[in-house]
């Protein structure tokens, strides 16, 4: 989902993400958002890239 607004889906992914941890039995890894600038923001691309080495 995208929007312009930070606001316009928090309760509807937290929702679908919970719905899909509990339909897989996986373990809930957290949820990142971005919006407007943020997409696209170098500081945005380490924080995706960093959590995924993470993993």
């Amino acid at each position: 989902m995208s929007s312009g607004s930070k606001y316009v889906y928090g309760a509807a992914i937290t929702e679908y993400f919970q719905s899909i941890v509990e339909y897989w039995g996986v373990e809930n890894a957290g949820i990142f958002t971005a919006n407007g600038k943020q997409n696209k923001s170098p500081e945005k691309h380490r924080e995706l890239y960093e959590f995924g080495r993470s993993l």
